[in-house]
């Protein structure tokens, strides 16, 4: 994979590419005018761009490759770019982000319905590896809970994007009260997993009413049941009538 990554890092240097400017102030993209669609790029190209950045392992090598084409970048392989740094557990330098991070923020602009399965998988990979910057994750939260986007995510996504964000210290109450209404709205899709990765998540984040970590126990539970919760004073909860009523009226 190495050799993949030399061969085409061989052919930008001999396109005179300038590698040592990557202050964040000399870089500026204004993107694709929507995104890059995959069917809008030859097969060869995108294959071979795929292949170099497998082959990729520095912040650098992937910010190179990334910034250098801008112009048949998908949102998939930005998603795959992120998922490499993450899985090599690269160390993210000033090269991640001065470079990658103003074209992870470029890219998130443009998302929509449409490129949602990218969307949620830079959720989880930022969030997992405990990313720093306030901006990228204002933009997330427009998107999933401004633009709600999260409508449109598996319940699996939503689940570990609400744990990715818990782990990075990132996400309002507001947008986490958005995942939970999701997921009880959901819970029938509940897996042992996706519950297990729940409970971590809304336990990070100290939030959850007692409605939500009902369900969790037992995805099956009727929400009337879920909705007689009782507190440690033997009262029902208010914040579980509310959400129940709220989750009814969504059907």
């Amino acid at each position: 994979m190495i050799r993949i990554f030399q061969r085409y890092f061989q052919r930008l240097l001999s396109r005179h590419i300038q590698l040592t400017k990557f202050s964040s102030a000399s870089f500026s993209t204004k993107g694709p005018k929507k995104y890059v669609d995959i069917h809008e790029i030859g097969l060869r190209s995108y294959v071979e761009l795929s292949e170099a950045l497998w082959g990729a392992y520095t912040c650098k090598m992937f910010g190179i490759l990334l910034k250098e084409n801008l112009n048949q970048l998908t949102d998939y392989q930005l998603s795959f770019a992120l998922y490499r740094i993450y899985d090599l557990g690269v160390e993210l330098d000033e090269h991640f982000y001065d470079v990658i991070i103003p074209i992870v923020k470029e890219y998130i602009k443009n998302m929509d319905r449409e490129s949602n399965k990218s969307l949620a998988e830079i959720v989880q990979y930022l969030g997992w590896m405990n990313v720093q910057d306030d901006s990228v994750w204002q933009l997330i939260e427009q998107k999933l809970l401004g633009e709600r986007l999260h409508r449109y995510l598996p319940l699996q996504d939503v689940v570990k994007c609400a744990h990715a964000m818990a782990v990075a210290g990132k996400g309002s109450d507001n947008l986490f009260q958005t995942f939970e209404k999701y997921i009880i709205k959901h819970r029938l899709w509940l897996n042992e997993d996706t519950t297990s990765i729940a409970k971590d998540a809304f336990q990070i984040k100290q939030l959850g009413s007692p409605q939500l970590f009902s369900v969790l126990e037992d995805p099956h539970r009727d929400l009337e049941q879920a909705q007689r919760l009782e507190d440690k004073s033997g009262k029902t909860t208010t914040e579980g009538r509310r959400l129940s009523a709220e989750i009814k009226n969504q059907h």
